[in-house]
């Protein structure tokens, strides 16, 4: 598995995304994957698959390098197209992308519970914060909880994507699989677990 930059150009259009990934091949599953579910963090991408399907779209490694070299290259080429899928023109970056109302809201809550930590509870609060006060207050702990769980894919050795998981947790408790076998790929720690490749959302 190689780390390189990649392009996902149309056959319709002068539109393209520029992308970059550790393991290059299997961020093409994901694409695929993720588009076909309707799930792409890519409006503008998942808008042209709905309308014109994955045969119109071509995907391709402009160039493998190093993984340490990977932002700049990919700016590179971010420089070069003019009409792009990409939200920012800027690797690694959202400079200049307007946050949503709800987004603004998330992350607000996620720095209010961070600001918390470190701070002394007592027993009693701490028995307060683990019991739910009703089914809507469980359910903004669950929503609360998804902020931070990274979604976990299950590749075949060929990179074709299995399966998606929640989490870690989650893999492991249907696949029978040691949590620390399958954190030890997703943290490329090792290549692979039990004949799988396993990896975050995005890489």
């Amino acid at each position: 598995m190689k780390s390189g930059v990649y392009r996902i150009s149309t056959t319709i259009n002068n539109n393209v995304y520029i992308g970059s990934s550790i393991y290059v091949k299997s961020r093409f599953s994901q694409h695929k994957y993720t588009l076909r579910n309707n799930k792409s963090s890519n409006r503008k991408l998942q808008e042209f698959y709905n309308k014109h399907g994955l045969g119109c779209l071509v995907f391709e490694v402009l160039e493998y390098c190093a993984v340490c070299d990977l932002k700049t290259k990919e700016q590179h080429y971010l420089d070069l197209h003019k009409y792009k899928f990409n939200i920012s023109n800027f690797s690694c970056s959202t400079k200049g992308v307007k946050c949503s109302e709800a987004k603004k809201v998330k992350i607000s809550k996620s720095l209010k519970a961070a600001n918390l930590k470190g701070i002394p509870k007592s027993e009693e609060t701490k028995a307060r914060m683990r019991k739910p006060k009703s089914k809507e207050h469980a359910a903004k702990i669950k929503a609360a909880q998804r902020l931070v769980i990274k979604t976990v894919y299950q590749y075949s050795l060929d990179l074709e994507i299995i399966e998606e998981y929640e989490s870690i947790s989650e893999a492991a408790r249907k696949t029978g699989f040691r949590h620390g076998d399958i954190s030890a790929v997703c943290n490329l720690r090792q290549k692979t677990a039990k004949g799988f490749i396993w990896s975050f959302k995005k890489l």
